[in-house]
């Protein structure tokens, strides 16, 4: 978080928040190792996140390719030859982090999401899609937002059951907490773009007031 780039600070930010909704999801399934989840939902978006701080001109490519419609994983195959998951799996098997976590990082394919046969899976399941959730306020403008939140809910219903309406709530109570924590990892919320972004969206929300 020392770091001079504004981008690297947003994405740990973000990656900061998946871990913080990763525990609670975790908590809130009962699955075993709550705070397994927040690393595992931290470290689910660690081969951008090692993109960013390593290979700055590479990283400007891929987000020119996403500007003119690619998908993230492939503007990042298109520039680097391997996806981002790819990235982040690799350097943690050599880090020598646990199964759970490198299986996070490796996400999930496309499409409907199965419904879990096992509490790694579901950890691994609740961690992409707490990053997934947290990536909705750097992909999208705020009133694109909740539809893109809808599918993805639906998207994970199997999986990762979430009420539409317990969303925003999650979300706020969150990024409440991020806030409380701001101050030790060096966030600073008034000046962060992707902080910037969730609390505009949570300005319009029912529940903010």
């Amino acid at each position: 978080m020392k770091s001079d780039s504004a981008v690297l600070k947003d994405s740990m930010t973000k990656s900061f928040m998946a871990g913080l909704i990763a525990r609670h999801l975790a908590k809130r399934a009962r699955i075993p190792g709550a705070e397994e989840a927040f690393i595992c939902g931290m470290t689910q978006n660690l081969g951008e996140n090692l993109v960013i701080f390593y290979f700055h001109d590479e990283y400007d490519d891929i987000t020119s390719r996403i500007a003119e419609g690619l998908d993230k994983s492939a503007a990042a195959r298109g520039v680097l030859g391997v996806g981002y998951p790819e990235v982040g799996a690799a350097v943690a098997k050599t880090w020598n982090l646990p199964r759970s976590i490198i299986d996070s990082i490796r996400g999930i394919p496309p499409g409907p999401v199965k419904a879990p046969g096992s509490n790694e899976e579901k950890m691994r399941d609740i961690s992409v899609f707490s990053n997934e959730l947290c990536d909705l306020f750097q992909r999208f403008e705020r009133q694109d937002i909740e539809h893109a939140m809808q599918e993805l809910l639906v998207r994970y219903h199997k999986s990762v059951p979430l009420d539409a309406e317990l969303c925003p709530r999650l979300i706020d109570a969150v990024y409440d907490k991020l806030k409380q924590f701001a101050p030790i990892f060096e966030i600073n919320v008034a000046s962060s773009a992707y902080c910037k972004s969730i609390q505009s969206w949570l300005d319009v929300q029912p529940q903010a007031a």
